[in-house]
């Protein structure tokens, strides 16, 4: 846990604050050099189990990944809400849904440092599109660079998770799996990611995946 020193005249001293330090959470931090089949078995055989017997259900692990950090730094999480929790063989609990673990931030950490919704994009080509860039380097990028801390991107369009979790170090995620979501050159990279994906309703039709949200939290 980070600390802090308030000073009263000639005395000071050391405070606990709210949030853990950003040196625990990265060293902490299972980063992507840890693939998932690597990092089911660190929490329990029984998570191992139950990715090699239906791998997409469990396919996502940037919850698990960040609960993995977040109980060695300080911050012991309690049990998740009913069917998004496991217990490892630590004896923390892991979260597993997006969204739960959003809401922990949110009443534990407060509102974020920083946070943008980039505009919504009808089409990848398209005027819209470079619109929504420009903003999110304006009114994200620009203010974090240099910055350390937790991101949260909210996506639209999956149809198994609702977003990502992961550390941001002032420069690069630190963890995106297998993708190009790291990528500032590529239309997927996280805080602008855009993705057409076509799907059945009465006829063949093409939606676009994307990032809705950005929440920031600075670690010290």
């Amino acid at each position: 846990m980070a600390q802090l020193t308030a000073s009263a005249g000639n005395s000071a001293s050391k405070i606990k604050v709210n949030r853990p330090a950003w040196n625990d959470m990265f060293s902490s931090y299972p980063k992507e050099n840890i693939t998932s089949s690597n990092f089911y078995p660190m929490v329990s055989q029984r998570f191992a189990q139950l990715a090699r017997e239906n791998p997409r259900d469990w396919e996502n692990t940037c919850a698990a990944r960040m609960s993995y950090a977040l109980n060695r730094s300080g911050i012991r999480l309690p049990q998740a809400p009913a069917g998004g929790n496991l217990v490892g063989e630590d004896k923390f609990n892991y979260w597993l849904r997006v969204k739960d673990l959003k809401t922990f931030m949110f009443n534990r950490f407060k509102s974020p440092d920083i946070s943008y919704t980039p505009i919504k994009v009808n089409a990848i080509q398209s005027a819209q599109a470079k619109e929504r860039i420009t903003g999110v380097q304006t009114n994200i990028l620009q203010k974090i660079k240099g910055k350390k801390g937790i991101v949260v991107f909210d996506v639209t369009g999956w149809d198994n998770a609702s977003g990502h979790f992961t550390l941001w170090d002032g420069v690069n995620l630190l963890y995106v799996g297998p993708s190009d979501h790291n990528v500032p050159a590529s239309m997927e990279y996280y805080f602008w990611f855009m993705r057409e994906m076509p799907y059945f309703d009465k006829g063949f039709k093409v939606k676009v995946v994307q990032t809705t949200k950005i929440s920031f939290w600075e670690l010290k």
